[in-house]
C-alpha cells in the first residue's frame, strides 16, 4: 500500500472491467473467485512464470535450475554481484538475509544493471519459457516430475543457453547432459574433469572452510562459508562459476561469498543457548 498497490480481497472484488490481465502462479486453479471473475469477464490470465520469463529473457540473465540448492546459489550468485557493484535484477524463490538485513524484500530486487538472476522451476515446466546467458544446473533427482521427463526438460534448459552452461560434474544425472553446450563449465569436489574444484574442505562450528580451484587459469583461492556443509561448497562453486563466467574475478567473488548468511529458515541460527 506504501508503494501505491490496491490490494483487494481474493473474492472477484479486484476484478473490474478495466483489468487488463490477472497474474497467476501455478498453484492458482480455476475454481478461485478472481479466476472465475476473469473468465467471466474475458480478462485474459497469465501465469507469473510467463512474466518473470518476460523480463527475463530481454536481459543478460543467470539461471539457477535443479532439483535442489536453487534458492541457495541464486541467493548467493545475487549477493556477490551486488557486493561487487553490478546491482542485479533478482527474483528468487526463498528470502536472503543478506538483503533482509539491508531492508529489501528479500526474495527479489530491482537493479540498475544489465544482469537478471532468476531461480527456475521445473515443477510446472516454467524453466522451459527462460532463455538464459548463462545456465546452471546443480542436480536432478527424483521430485516434481519422473525423471524421463526430468531430463529433456533441463537438457534443454542447458541448450539454451546462449554463453555457457554451468554444471555439477559430481551429479551423475547432470554430467550425463555435459555434451548439452559446446560452453559447458563443470564444477565439482570429486571430479577431476571439472574446471572448479575444492578442496581443503574442513568444517567449522558455523560454517565451512575450502580451497576453491580453477583449472583454466590455475588459480585457488581460500573460501569461508557461514552456511554448512558440502552441499554449500558444491553450491558456492556453481555461484563461482557462474559470475566468473559474467566477468568477475574468482578472488573478488570468494571474498563476497565470505559475507554471504545464507536463506531464511536453511540452516539459520535462531539463537544461542549457554
Amino acid at each position: 500500500e506504501h508503494e501505491g498497490v490496491v490490494l483487494w480481497p481474493q473474492d472477484g472484488s479486484g476484478l473490474a472491467d478495466d483489468v487488463d490481465t490477472l497474474v497467476v502462479s501455478s498453484a492458482i486453479e480455476n475454481t478461485i473467485p478472481d479466476v472465475r471473475q476473469a473468465l467471466a469477464k474475458n480478462i485474459p490470465i497469465r501465469k507469473r512464470a510467463e512474466i518473470l520469463a518476460a523480463l527475463f529473457n530481454d536481459m543478460e540473465g543467470i539461471a539457477v535450475g535443479g532439483t535442489s540448492g536453487k534458492t541457495t546459489v541464486t541467493g548467493m550468485i545475487a549477493h556477490i554481484l551486488q557486493d561487487t557493484g553490478c546491482h542485479p535484477t533478482v527474483m528468487n524463490g526463498g528470502l536472503i538475509v543478506n538483503f533482509l538485513e539491508q531492508g529489501l524484500p528479500g526474495n527479489a530486487m530491482v537493479g540498475t544493471g544489465d544482469l537478471f538472476v532468476a531461480e527456475t522451476d521445473e515443477s510446472d515446466g516454467s524453466i522451459a519459457l527462460y532463455r538464459p546467458a548463462i545456465a546452471v544446473l546443480n542436480n536432478i533427482t527424483l521430485d516434481h516430475k519422473p525423471l524421463d521427463e526430468l531430463r529433456p526438460l533441463f537438457s534443454d534448459f542447458l541448450h539454451r543457453a546462449k554463453q555457457a552452461a554451468i554444471i555439477n560434474f559430481d551429479d551423475p544425472e547432470v554430467f550425463a547432459m555435459a555434451d548439452s553446450h559446446k560452453n559447458v563449465i563443470g564444477f565439482a569436489i570429486d571430479n577431476g574433469s571439472a574446471r572448479f574444484r575444492a578442496g581443503d574442505i574442513q568444517p567449522l562450528p558455523d560454517g565451512i572452510r575450502f580451497t576453491a580451484h580453477d583449472k583454466k587459469h590455475e588459480i585457488s583461492v581460500p573460501v569461508r562459508l557461514h552456511v554448512p556443509g558440502c552441499h554449500n561448497v558444491l553450491n558456492a562453486l556453481a555461484a563461482l562459476a557462474a559470475v566468473n563466467e559474467a566477468g568477475i574475478p574468482i578472488e573478488q567473488a570468494a571474498s563476497a561469498l565470505g559475507h554471504f548468511k545464507g536463506i531464511k529458515r536453511r540452516f539459520e541460527i535462531v539463537g544461542t543457548v549457554n
